[in-house]
């Protein structure tokens, strides 16, 4: 096992705040003329308050950062592996690829969706949010306000079917035609012929 030193901390903390600001760039790059179009050409936008034209900043800087800044650090982290852990991670990487390759078309689909089950959700919350606004925002009888609790309510009732789908999809056993994974054992033994080698006179 690896002991961590004080100065692989502080660099992965370097890292991870350098990937939170390439994230933080990119949300920004995004978001800018989005929103610059946004309030231009939709009068609706720019009648919104300025709170939350902030948080509609806010939404595409902030996720950008952290998602960001989590794969930086998750990155560092495989780098520093060696050794055992470096083969270790190798063989759940093939044993990973053997068992999607064993899979069907339909438990393929269902192994994604349960394992982007918050990914769905957040993007269908968004999707119900836009068809949504759509559609209501070209009734002329409602007021603005209205139209934005409509549209969020709609959005809300989708989102909700959207989380019991992925409860059932999770729920839902996957098929797996894999071998087991037995890279534990080869783990051992690679341990044991290592401090062979070390004992072993020179």
């Amino acid at each position: 096992m690896k002991i961590v030193t004080a100065e692989e901390i502080r660099q992965h903390q370097r890292e991870t705040l350098k990937g939170g600001a390439v994230g933080l760039g990119v949300g920004a790059a995004i978001g800018a003329p989005t929103l610059y179009a946004a309030n231009r050409f939709f009068p609706a936008y720019r009648a919104l308050p300025p709170s939350l034209k902030v948080f509609s900043a806010i939404a595409f800087v902030v996720p950008a950062a952290v998602i960001q800044a989590e794969r930086a650090g998750l990155a560092f982290e495989r780098a520093q592996w060696n050794d055992l852990g470096e083969h270790e991670l190798e063989r759940r990487a093939e044993f990973a690829k053997a068992r999607w390759d064993s899979l069907g078309d339909t438990e393929k689909a269902r192994d994604w969706a349960s394992r982007h089950k918050f990914g769905i959700v957040g993007g269908g919350w968004v999707a119900g949010m836009a068809a949504a606004s759509a559609i209501i925002m070209r009734d002329p009888l409602q007021t603005f306000p209205q139209k934005l609790v409509q549209a969020r309510m709609w959005a809300q009732g989708w989102t909700i079917a959207l989380v019991i789908g992925a409860a059932m999809v999770s729920r839902t056993p996957v098929r797996d035609h894999a071998p087991v994974d037995h890279s534990w054992r080869s783990m051992i033994a690679e341990a044991e012929e290592e401090q062979k080698m070390r004992a072993a006179p020179k």
